[in-house]
């Protein structure tokens, strides 16, 4: 469903007081201005933006925060819909990097163009500097970038040990970790009478197809030309082979193998490599039993290639206390904020100084080597993904499940990228 229509949808529930919220904060409280922030995450996650705010609310003694936590099955970004089409804005909302552009197209946010101006705020020490793109329409921008993300492979060093293969990280040191030796590692280290294999990874998601093409020097979809080469002779092959790890080297479990696996088959150690983020890196370090670490992801003929992902604190346009929602903005995006969000591993800070300084790089998670390697392979491989306010819509609604039957083994990949085409097209041509 398009945002245009949730928006209309949420604010008819509203009118007819279907009301899932608190009514507005008090704009006072013990004097000091009341702002709302939603965010979403896990209890880990909420921890860290506790402490954020806690020394936010030390430093900014005139404001007070009121937190909007989504603990019900009703997701976050549902939420922040349902709030801006009932026009009980909060007064900053978290937003991933996937849209931004669709809320301020739509009339939901406020540019921050004005206080960047007044405060001669200086963006440069946020890197990648094109990740700010992902937040920018017509020409103002809409958010300031809180964490970044990236896929990488982790991998089980123990399992390659006893396979007696050199590690992804060794590889890609020697300029050898391909899609090649991806699978050749991967016949050795599967067994599939063991029901123990080398990765579990899915292929289909633009996020993860983009990047690959990329490296390539292809891409998934023109955004300006409103064109989808999804039936590149590129694209067929790489999707084929991907479709092969499955069905003809079952170097992945086939769905029925996967459904019989239980809970996390990389720290369970039925797979040997993965492709996550650095979300899962506080995760493996807590309950791994084994060795693990990172590596970029195979390359193509132009090297490895990782999606640039993370996501934005923005400003409703209908913010009650936009100058103070500035303030929280700036702290949590500024070198105090972005230092307590590092210590808790589960972001690579936005900002350069940050991500460079030891706080992130001996984040004792994880070795400083492969803290680094989160950092080295954004800043020197990551692709800007083709977002704009159709990305939800044609990349998860669409291209990702249409890939499903093709997968499942029910038709061809030629088949299924020609069915795609079209609509993915037509998508993309919508609102024009």
């Amino acid at each position: 469903m398009r945002l245009v229509q949730i928006l209309l949808v949420a604010l008819g529930l509203s009118l007819a007081g279907y009301y899932l919220f608190s009514p507005p904060a008090e704009e006072r409280e013990d004097g000091r201005v009341v702002i709302e922030f939603v965010y979403p995450g896990t209890p880990s996650e909420a921890a860290i933006y506790r402490k954020q705010l806690a020394r936010f609310e030390e430093t900014h003694p005139g404001i007070k925060v009121k937190e909007i936590h989504p603990t019900t099955d009703i997701n976050i970004l549902q939420k922040i819909q349902i709030m801006l089409g009932g026009d009980v804005p909060p007064d900053v909302c978290w937003l991933d990097v996937g849209t931004v552009y669709q809320f301020a197209k739509y009339g939901g946010l406020s540019p921050l163009d004005d206080f960047i101006r007044a405060d001669c705020y200086d963006l440069s020490d946020f890197q990648p500097q094109k990740f700010l793109l992902a937040a920018t329409y017509d020409g103002k921008l809409y958010g300031l970038p809180n964490g970044l993300n990236c896929l990488l492979t982790f991998f089980n060093e123990d399992a390659f040990r006893r396979a007696g293969l050199p590690t992804p990280e060794e590889l890609a040191a020697r300029g050898q970790w391909t899609w090649e030796k991806f699978l050749e590692v991967g016949l050795k280290l599967s067994d599939r009478k063991k029901k123990v294999f080398s990765h579990d990874v899915g292929f289909t998601h633009p996020w993860m197809l983009c990047p690959v093409l990329e490296s390539y020097g292809e891409r998934l979809v023109d955004l300006e030309k409103k064109k989808c080469y999804t039936d590149s002779p590129t694209c067929v092959r790489l999707l084929q082979m991907f479709k092969d790890f499955i069905y003809r080297y079952n170097i992945r479990p086939m769905p029925d193998q996967m459904e019989a696996i239980r809970g996390d088959t990389f720290m369970s150690g039925q797979v040997a490599m993965t492709f996550l983020g650095r979300w899962l890196v506080p995760k493996y370090a807590a309950g791994a039993k084994f060795k693990w670490g990172v590596a970029p992801l195979p390359a193509g003929p132009l090297g490895s290639r990782t999606p640039l992902v993370g996501d934005f604190y923005c400003i409703p346009r209908k913010a009650r206390h936009p100058r103070e929602a500035w303030e929280l903005v700036k702290f949590l995006c500024g070198p105090e904020g972005q230092r307590i969000s590092a210590a808790g591993g589960l972001l690579i800070p936005s900002r350069r100084s940050v991500a460079l300084s030891d706080v992130y790089l001996k984040c004792p998670l994880m070795a400083e080597k492969y803290n680094r390697v989160f950092v080295d392979e954004l800043y020197n491989h990551g692709v800007l993904l083709p977002i704009d306010e159709h990305w939800n819509q044609w990349a998860s609604d669409l291209y990702d499940p249409g890939l499903a039957s093709a997968f499942a083994d029910r038709e061809s990949i030629e088949d299924a990228v020609k069915r795609l085409k079209p609509r993915v097209e037509e998508v993309l041509r919508e609102g024009d």
